[in-house]
């Protein structure tokens, strides 16, 4: 498990349903100079505005909404009749706050630690956007919010209001009495603080030179044929080969046939990294420890983002191995074809002969053992004859399998013109 450090962001969320007493804890946060009597959601919405919160830098951090930076007393009232009938149709009220370390601001070019203010504007875009999808992945699209940036603690913050005028959550039960869902789902949370961060940092340029390492420098650059020419690789290579199953079709890294051969096949995308795109491989796994540091920064936590990006890159690597593999296995059927379409086995064995050899394609031993015994193989005699040599030939190679540590394919001289 990763070590967590502090975040740069922290999204929470609460909601309280339109009879709860928690509604009246907003009351503290109201500047009693200037309440007077109004309902609860009102009063919250009061909170939020209050100028000694926001610390009046500007207009820019007074109360904001999807439409507009800066509300008028005219729009805070439609705003407030808007939180009321949302509270008498029973519509619950959320209360998510988005905090920021200023020093992750900073870092960031977001916030100024002389001057001690804040790109609102990038801000309130980007909380305009968490709020997008909040009420796209909570199927909420005719809810109101009002939002405010608060300075009034060490560390920037927002406070946003949510309600439905005309509620749509489904109905349970709690305590006795049919309420609306208020509780927002944990995907919905994850995927508003990332809008936040990707609307405050643009990471795309630094995303595309990693996948651009990845793709047209480590796997776009290897040859076709890298596989069986190449000597450092070849044994490697025909070793896999040769523990492959018989369909071709589960040739494909992510298959569960091949659970067992991934580290065989990760073992040999390794050898090659390292020996023929060392330089690039140590790119890519620097470019990696960049985003992962900044994700660590901005979530606490990674995110898995380097093991999910390198098994990425090991399951498109072992795709190319595995395509490889499925093009050398075709050239072992098509020689052997070649090589024996002129002979024919009288009888139910022809088939079975052939399936031998094409057995005998995939191993050295099994094709040393079908050349020596072929030639006791009278294709002019009767079928008794033939059954007997075909015995004889299946014992040999089941003791050429039993010798062999491991299957592999052809040797130098028939398949790589040595």
């Amino acid at each position: 498990m990763e070590d967590r450090i502090t975040p740069g962001i922290v999204l929470c969320s609460k909601f309280a349903l339109p009879n709860q007493k928690a509604y009246g804890r907003y009351v503290d946060y109201v500047d009693r100079k200037n309440a007077v009597k109004k309902s609860e959601f009102a009063q919250y919405t009061d909170y939020m505005d209050n100028p000694l919160k926001q610390q009046s830098y500007s207009h820019c951090n007074a109360l904001f909404t999807a439409q507009s930076d800066h509300l008028t007393a005219a729009e805070k009232s439609l705003f407030k009749k808007r939180l009321h009938a949302a509270q008498q149709n029973g519509s619950p009220l959320w209360q998510n706050v988005i905090s920021f370390k200023n020093d992750w601001l900073a870092k960031n070019g977001l916030y100024s630690t002389q001057n001690h203010t804040v790109n609102e504007v990038a801000v309130r875009s980007a909380v305009r956007q968490a709020m997008r999808v909040m009420l796209k992945n909570e199927q909420m699209p005719a809810a109101v919010w009002a939002a405010a940036i608060h300075y009034n603690t060490g560390n920037l913050h927002i406070h946003i209001a949510v309600a439905e005028p005309f509620p749509t959550r489904p109905l349970q039960e709690w305590h006795g009495k049919m309420v609306r869902r208020g509780k927002l789902k944990e995907s919905t949370l994850d995927k508003m603080k990332s809008a936040v961060v990707n609307r405050l940092v643009d990471r795309s340029p630094e995303q595309q030179r990693l996948n651009d390492v990845m793709r047209k420098s480590l796997l776009a650059s290897v040859p076709s044929d890298l596989w069986t020419v190449n000597k450092e690789l070849r044994q490697s290579f025909l070793s896999l080969y040769g523990r492959l199953p018989p369909d071709r079709r589960l040739w494909k890294y992510n298959m569960n046939t091949l659970q067992k051969l991934r580290p065989v096949i990760d073992s040999l995308s390794r050898e090659c990294f390292t020996r023929y795109h060392y330089v690039e491989y140590q790119n890519f796994q620097h470019l990696l420890k960049q985003e992962e540091q900044f994700l660590k920064s901005a979530y606490g936590e990674s995110r898995n983002f380097a093991a999910n990006k390198t098994r990425d890159l090991y399951t498109r690597m072992g795709n190319v191995i595995l395509s490889a593999a499925r093009r050398y296995d075709l050239q072992c059927h098509t020689d052997y074809t070649k090589r024996y379409s002129k002979q024919t086995v009288s009888g139910s064995i022809s088939a079975a002969f052939h399936a031998v050899c094409r057995r005998a394609a995939r191993n050295a031993c099994l094709d040393r053992a079908l050349s020596s015994l072929r030639k006791a193989v009278s294709f002019t005699r009767e079928t008794e004859q033939a059954q007997q040599a075909y015995k004889q030939l299946q014992t040999a190679i089941q003791r050429a399998e039993l010798e062999q540590e491991q299957p592999f394919a052809y040797k130098n001289n028939l398949y790589f013109g040595v």
